[in-house]
C-alpha cells in the first residue's frame, strides 16, 4: 500500500477514508482485499476468533459467579462488530468503483470500528481487573494465614 491506512486501525470520517483508498491506489486496494478474503488469508477471520476465545476462557475463570456469565457476552459484541466491520470492508473494497455502495458501506463500518474497539477494550479490562483481583486476593488469603498459624503456649500449672 503507498500511503493509505486500514480503515479498521482508525477512526476515520467518510471523506477521510476515502482519502485513505485512493492513497492505496488500486494495487493497494487489491493487496487490502486480500487480507480479507478467506480463500487468500484467513487472519481476519481466525484472529477475532482465537481472541475472543482466549477473552472468554480468561474471564469464565476470573469470574466464576452468575455475573461472570453475562461478561462473556462483551467479549463475543467484540467477535460479532469486528465480523460485521470485516464484512463491509470487503463490500467497499469489491465494489470500489461505485461511490453510493463505497459511501454506504463507511457508514456502517466507522461505528462498527468504534463498537469493535470499545467491547475490545471493555473485555481487555475485565481480565486485567480480574488478574489484579486474584493476585490481591491471594496476597491477603497468605498474609491471613501467616497470622492464623501463630501458636500460644497456654500453662496448664495450677496457680495457689
Amino acid at each position: 500500500m503507498r500511503g493509505g491506512q486500514p480503515l479498521d486501525i482508525n477512526y476515520f470520517t467518510i471523506e477521510e477514508s476515502m482519502k485513505q483508498l485512493d492513497k492505496m491506489g488500486s494495487k493497494g486496494r487489491e493487496v487490502y482485499k486480500s487480507i480479507y478474503e478467506w480463500d487468500n488469508r484467513p487472519y481476519d477471520i481466525l484472529w477475532p476468533f482465537f481472541l475472543t476465545v482466549f477473552l472468554v476462557s480468561m474471564i469464565s475463570n476470573l469470574y466464576q459467579d452468575s455475573i461472570g456469565s453475562l461478561f462473556n457476552l462483551i467479549p463475543l459484541f467484540y467477535l460479532a462488530f469486528d465480523y460485521a466491520e470485516n464484512y463491509f470492508i470487503l463490500r467497499l473494497l469489491r465494489n470500489y468503483s461505485k461511490i453510493d455502495i463505497v459511501i454506504a458501506s463507511l457508514e456502517y463500518i466507522l461505528p462498527l470500528t468504534k463498537l469493535k474497539y470499545y467491547f475490545f477494550y471493555a473485555s481487555a479490562t475485565l481480565v486485567i481487573v480480574g488478574i489484579l483481583k486474584l493476585i490481591i486476593s491471594k496476597l491477603f488469603k497468605k498474609n491471613n494465614n501467616s497470622n492464623d498459624k501463630k501458636t500460644y503456649k497456654v500453662s496448664t500449672k495450677k496457680v495457689d
